[in-house]
């Protein structure tokens, strides 16, 4: 039994050969991707939100249009995600 255990544990030790850098690599692109295509935009539209304050900010929830376009964003959210 010890030596089918000694086997498999071997076989699940094999599929990470890749040397180091490899690894660092593609998680520093990974992380990279995250921080452009998601932290930056997010930034970005807080900063611009809040640009002239937290009165400002919290007057534009007063409008119509931007409860019908919080509506939009969490139907279309709540559509794409199943999806995926």
């Amino acid at each position: 039994m010890s030596g089918a255990n000694a086997r498999t544990i071997r076989r699940a030790k094999a599929g990470t050969t890749e040397p180091t850098w490899v690894k660092w690599t593609l998680i520093s692109l990974a992380l990279a991707f995250i921080f452009l295509f998601l932290i930056l935009p997010l930034a970005a539209v807080f900063t611009e939100a809040m640009r002239k304050g937290l009165d400002a900010f919290l007057e534009a929830f007063k409008e119509p249009d931007a409860w019908s376009a919080i509506r939009l964003t969490l139907l279309t959210a709540a559509i794409a995600v199943p999806c995926n």
